[in-house]
């Protein structure tokens, strides 16, 4: 078998199922992400793995893995992609035209925050920029911006990480939630302790800061409460609590309007003083972006309060 020739054949479309794939250890994930069905990226790696004559993924206990081979295919298309954007800056850069892809991740919440909608909002001079949002618990973010898979990111809570660069965005209130029956009377952990609580994806952390908050050192963590239900979506959980499905820290720019209209209660802890968490726009630390992420970036740091 001729190995130069199958490698110079290799497509654009099987490269991308595989680095979906390769990403998210995940087909189905994998085909949302690569805009095809899941046979088709399936086939896209047989292809692959016959033209490389080599395995790219191990599959054990209903667990998938990528092969030694699969590491330096995925280190390769990571290359590739950058020296791609890099190439249409360069060329675009003449006519003051930013384009190619922007990677950033953020927590749920921050979907709701009036920030994003705004950095929709046709800002000039980014026209071009293909923007690619991770929703992501903190630590998920931080991860895959060391491993160089998003550009930017933003998280609720800062590391002692020598390798990420943490700027402040702005702060964010944090609030105990839940529907008009869920009333706790008094408010401490004893009681806290018998009610159950509605989880989503990264709700444990703002959950310790906000126990920290009220009760300090002698703070529960999250993993001494009932959890009576999880949900991957922020916009669900909101719904259980408005049926009265139990109750959550949740950021209170979240639920303004659930507030106001009385579908959900807020209840206040033994510390009278609002939780004020600090949010953080993360970079690598020593490394300076690419023009189009700065740009992104940029109008973020626009919108700091």
């Amino acid at each position: 078998m001729n190995i130069p020739n199958n490698f110079s054949r290799l497509d654009y479309n099987s490269l991308n199922a595989f680095a979906a794939a390769a990403r998210t250890l995940n087909f189905t994930s994998a085909a949302r992400q690569a805009a095809m069905t899941q046979s088709g990226v399936s086939q896209h790696i047989a292809r692959l793995e016959r033209q490389l004559c080599a395995k790219l993924f191990t599959r054990a206990s209903k667990k998938t893995r990528l092969t030694r081979a699969g590491e330096i295919l995925l280190e390769f298309c990571e290359a590739q992609k950058e020296s791609l954007d890099e190439l249409f800056e360069n060329i675009f850069s003449e006519n003051n035209l930013l384009c190619g892809s922007v990677r950033y991740g953020m927590p749920y919440s921050c979907l709701l925050s009036p920030h994003f909608p705004k950095l929709l909002d046709g800002n000039k001079g980014l026209e071009a920029i293909n923007l690619k949002v991770n929703l992501c618990p903190n630590d998920i973010v931080l991860a895959k911006l060391i491993s160089r898979q998003i550009d930017f990111g933003f998280v609720t809570k800062k590391e002692n990480n020598p390798a990420v660069h943490f700027d402040l965005f702005c702060k964010e209130e944090y609030l105990l939630v839940g529907g008009d029956r869920a009333r706790i009377n008094p408010m401490n952990q004893s009681a806290l302790l018998e009610r159950k609580f509605v989880d989503y994806p990264g709700m444990s952390i703002l959950f310790d800061i906000w126990a920290g908050h009220h009760f300090g050192r002698k703070a529960l963590s999250f993993r001494s409460f009932q959890i009576g239900s999880f949900i991957n979506s922020l916009h669900g959980a909101i719904t259980m609590l408005k049926h009265n499905m139990g109750i959550t820290i949740i950021p209170r720019h979240c639920v303004m309007e659930f507030l106001k209209d009385g579908s959900l209660i807020e209840f206040n802890g033994p510390n009278k003083r609002p939780l004020l968490n600090d949010v953080h726009i993360v970079t690598l630390a020593g490394i300076t972006p690419p023009a189009r992420v700065r740009a992104v970036i940029d109008v973020f740091n626009g919108m700091k309060h």
